[in-house]
């Protein structure tokens, strides 16, 4: 009787135990720090295709420049080399602070 009465009380039950869904949570959360470095590799790829692109345009920009004006300029001389555009500011992670050179003042 004990038996007939627990498949009869588990045959009205629906859903998922709590086990099943923890399983099922830690399943997704190992996918997911599987693709999450193949992702980032991926995109990584992407950036750099990119940079080269911007660099090979840049220095087809630099080199007309040269032949227009016999000199490349100079770092003060910045205004005057247009930025293309989207690349207008530079990640804070990927600045480089050089120390000035400047003859000190008397």
């Amino acid at each position: 009787m004990t038996t007939k009465r627990l498949t009869s009380s588990r045959r009205g039950a629906k859903g998922f135990t709590l086990i099943e869904l923890m399983v099922t949570v830690a399943l997704v959360a190992i996918l997911a720090s599987i693709a999450m470095p193949s992702y980032q590799a991926y995109a990584r790829r992407g950036q750099l295709a990119d940079a080269f692109t911007t660099l090979a345009d840049m220095r087809v920009k630099m080199e007309q420049w040269y032949q227009d004006n016999r000199y490349y300029g100079t770092a003060s001389n910045t205004a005057t080399c247009p930025q293309p555009s989207g690349y207008d500011r530079v990640p804070r992670q990927h600045q480089v602070l050089s120390p000035s050179i400047a003859a000190p003042v008397r």
